[in-house]
């Protein structure tokens, strides 16, 4: 059997050069040493990166395929005495549950939440809050970010949100998977969902936020683009899968009477194997916070998804 190789050896040469070289275990144990009471935390499921203090980032950075990481995930406190041990505990998870508060920080934040947002249930529309926050910010006027109520009160969602995650699934070879759309007066969401014994489990969630234009499309228009922006970021499940969905929204774009934007979704939304089925219950808690949540922080929002009936 032939298997391709490529050599990434020469990459080295053109990234920086580490001057702080991770500590080896053995000194990293015999820290501890010395402290009867010691309490291990871990930040489980790899979503609870603990933002370093920006002087020590260089000196806890290292180096993957995706870019520069400077965070901690696993957390030693060495106590000697139990008095202590509280005190510390308590002093780590107050550190725990600091919001963003400057530029960088919540910078920071939108980087991790775009690589979470396929865990996510309505990702962008629950992010608005905190996207708002950076508008009109630049280099020259950066002293004058301000971190919001609306911000805060989206941050604790996300966060609540984050420890209550779905377990994702993988989709079944000639499997038929089910799609929810919901469109909101500043953004799009969609899951793809597997039916397995009755129960519906997430695949990936898809969100984004819409353009200034975008926000003045009719409900059609805005599901239709919904439909697409799935179909384009989900395209390998979309091309080998049977898609059934609640919203009639094929049979509607394939109306002769159909033109402009519209008819050139239809075209590319045509392409995909997509039927209507009417569903009569929500199957489970995450589609239900799917349809019927309203993101904290959001306002005016206006839900034009077809609900069922619970």
């Amino acid at each position: 059997m032939w298997r391709m190789c490529i050599d990434f050896k020469n990459v080295n040469s053109a990234y920086p050069k580490d001057y702080y070289p991770l500590l080896e275990i053995d000194l990293k144990i015999e820290s501890a040493m010395g402290f009867p009471y010691k309490c291990f935390l871990n930040a489980y499921k790899g979503y609870h990166q603990i933002q370093m203090s920006e002087e020590d980032e260089e000196k806890t950075a290292f180096y993957i395929d995706q870019g520069t990481y400077s965070y901690v995930d696993d957390m030693v406190n060495k106590s000697k005495t139990e008095h202590e041990m509280i005190i510390d505990i308590a002093k780590t998870f107050d550190n725990l549950r600091k919001s963003s508060k400057t530029l960088k920080e919540m910078q920071s934040l939108s980087g991790k939440l775009a690589a979470l947002n396929r865990f996510l249930s309505r990702s962008a529309e629950r992010a608005l809050p905190f996207f708002e926050t950076l508008k009109n910010i630049t280099k020259e006027n950066k002293e004058d970010y301000r971190w919001t109520k609306d911000a805060e009160r989206a941050f604790q969602e996300m966060k609540r949100l984050i420890i209550e995650l779905p377990t994702p699934t993988t989709p079944v070879p000639k499997e038929t998977l089910c799609v929810y759309l919901v469109a909101s007066k500043d953004a799009v969401s969609g899951v793809l969902m597997a039916d397995r014994e009755g129960k519906q489990t997430p695949i990936r969630f898809v969100s984004r936020t819409l353009h200034e234009v975008e926000r003045n499309y009719a409900p059609l228009k805005k599901l239709a683009l919904c439909l697409l922006h799935l179909s384009r970021m989900l395209r390998m499940y979309f091309e080998v899968h049977l898609i059934s969905m609640d919203q009639p929204i094929k049979q509607i774009l394939n109306k002769p009477e159909v033109s402009g934007k519209l008819a050139k979704y239809a075209v590319e939304i045509g392409a995909y194997n997509i039927t209507y089925v009417p569903r009569n219950a929500v199957k489970g808690q995450v589609l239900v916070d799917f349809i019927n949540k309203v993101p904290t922080g959001t306002k005016h929002l206006e839900i034009y998804s077809i609900t069922p009936c619970v």
